[in-house]
């Protein structure tokens, strides 16, 4: 499949020449609080401008989204619609964009305490929003098989954030069970998206790849949050080595998670969909397999507690609000 080109453009903004593009007013940006390290003196940690970040971000990403509506952008809509399953108001709902072509840009300029370039590769873009509404991140996914084959088909956008796991929350945030919803963990954006798309009524967990673990609670703070709190946690990684390999590690640290395998023997969800499986249908089965009856018509008990760790290792959670 070959969508897009490749060239390097003249300008410092964000659009098709360099242009600025507006951020559409936002005004809402709030830089957190940098964790100590013991490692580092703060002196030496990098001194990320959260702020222009997020506005240069936000930008990039509603100028993408403006292009993938657009009359040009169709082809890349109907690939979404026929072989990832998405629909228009999947890619309206989660902002998802189309970049026509590669730009470079410095580092420096998006605020990142770094003086090297970046590149914005052309392709798919999947803005990354947290539970409070943040960007915190930006995938590019490759659309041209050559590049793909000789870049890698994933393309992250440094962050401030670092490479965090992405938790698409879907539960509404005055909902009395919140936190407790049954958690998805799925490897790919777009088998997370579709998931969504498919049963509003479960929470998302997006690796980005199998072998991706949450070692650092601060980088992985929604992650958290969701993940030690909810009932279940179902492992729905590729039907393959690399994520067999990576259930039997969550299987064996945590004793809340369930293996999920795509239905069908297929090797992910979005396989799965293609091929004519109700993916609503399978996941309530194995929620109501896994003793969550009648989901999501009743409501946990108030004083739930989140999971029993197999092993040692302990987390404190306390000190993060939602």
């Amino acid at each position: 499949m070959r969508i897009g080109t490749t060239d390097e453009l003249p300008g410092s903004g964000d659009g098709p020449n360099g242009q600025a593009v507006s951020s559409g007013g936002h005004k809402s940006l709030v830089e957190e609080k940098r964790a100590s390290s013991s490692l580092k003196l703060d002196s030496q940690l990098p001194r990320h401008d959260v702020a222009i970040w997020t506005e240069k971000a936000l930008a990039f990403c509603r100028w993408c989204h403006e292009q993938l509506i657009s009359p040009s952008g169709a082809d890349v809509r109907t690939w979404l619609e026929t072989e990832r399953g998405l629909h228009v108001s999947t890619i309206e709902k989660f902002g998802l964009g189309w970049n026509p072509r590669q730009f470079f840009r410095t580092k420096r300029d998006w605020g990142l305490d770094d003086d090297g370039k970046m590149a914005l590769p052309s392709g798919l873009v999947v803005p990354k929003i947290s539970a409070d509404g943040r960007l915190v991140g930006v995938t590019i996914r490759r659309l041209d098989d050559a590049e793909a084959q000789r870049w890698g088909k994933y393309h992250v956008i440094p962050s401030p954030y670092g490479r965090e796991i992405w938790t698409i929350q879907q539960e509404p945030m005055d909902d009395p069970r919140r936190g407790k919803w049954p958690l998805v963990i799925v490897e790919g954006e777009l088998d997370g998206l579709l998931l969504a798309q498919e049963c509003v009524d479960i929470n998302i967990a997006v690796l980005g790849s199998a072998g991706r673990k949450p070692h650092n609670i601060a980088s992985h703070r929604d992650f958290w949050l969701v993940f030690t709190r909810a009932q279940k946690v179902f492992l729905c990684l590729d039907n393959d080595e690399a994520g067999q390999q990576a259930m039997s590690w969550w299987l064996k640290q945590w004793t809340h998670t369930v293996p999920l395998p795509p239905p069908g023997g297929h090797k992910d969800p979005t396989e799965a969909y293609l091929a004519g499986h109700d993916l609503k249908g399978w996941l309530l089965g194995a929620f109501e397999e896994a003793g969550i009856q009648g989901w999501p018509l009743f409501s946990f008990a108030v004083d739930t507690i989140g999971p029993k760790v197999r092993n040692k290792q302990q987390f404190r959670l306390d000190s993060w609000k939602i």
